[in-house]
């Protein structure tokens, strides 16, 4: 069985995130560039909870 760790970072950039000195949060594993379906928090994360592609 695999483990899987969703982390949710609202209102953050991906270039000002991997530019940042954040150590800890790039050793949990790589980066994976991604889009939000919306605008706002809310729908976004019902949305992949979802299973929303």
């Amino acid at each position: 069985m695999r483990n899987v760790l969703f982390v949710c970072l609202d209102s953050v950039r991906y270039d000002t995130f991997e530019a940042a000195d954040a150590k800890n949060m790039k050793a949990i594993g790589p980066l994976k560039r991604t889009h939000s379906i919306a605008s706002c928090t809310a729908p976004s994360i019902i949305a992949y909870m979802s299973g929303y592609p």
